[in-house]
């Protein structure tokens, strides 16, 4: 399991390696599993095309994801990220794919498309769970905690 202060390290580390996104052609050269759940004919169309900006094969890399992990994907909108997690943890891993309360009030076409996703017998290492505590927790230890472009969703009013 990942400390927090690894965690936390990986998250500033990704912070940075999202602020030198660009938008030119994607030409990184993951490992093989990373390749494959990159290059799996069940992702969106729009995801693929959101590769070249969001980087993912690096960040999969730099997060040391790994089969038989367990990852929380937290505020997932649509599950571009779930959808790469679930084939590199694989059968022996497992994906949760969290929203809490307030988001899955709002998100609906997102919650829609996890709980498909959830369904699809190609990601059936995924769970859809809606929490309702102010407090995040998942059902079991979890090697690593993700989310991607929701800090602003978090801001309090």
């Amino acid at each position: 399991m990942k400390t927090l202060s690894a965690i936390a390290a990986g998250l500033t580390a990704a912070l940075a390696l999202a602020g030198c996104a660009s938008s030119g052609p994607y030409h990184y050269n993951p490992p093989r599993l990373i390749a494959a759940a990159l290059s799996n004919p069940a992702r969106p169309p729009a995801d693929v095309q959101r590769d070249p900006s969001r980087r993912p094969g690096e960040l999969m890399a730099f997060a040391k994801v790994r089969p038989g992990e367990k990852v929380a994907d937290l505020m997932p909108g649509a599950g571009y990220f779930t959808r790469i997690f679930s084939p590199i943890v694989g059968r022996s891993g497992h994906v949760y794919a969290v929203f809490p309360q307030f988001m899955a009030d709002f998100e609906k076409p997102e919650v829609a498309s996890i709980k498909a996703l959830q369904e699809d017998k190609l990601f059936d290492n995924i769970t859809f769970i809606v929490d309702s505590n102010t407090m995040f927790s998942a059902p079991e230890a979890l090697d690593l905690i993700w989310t991607s472009q929701n800090y602003h969703d978090c801001s309090s009013a």
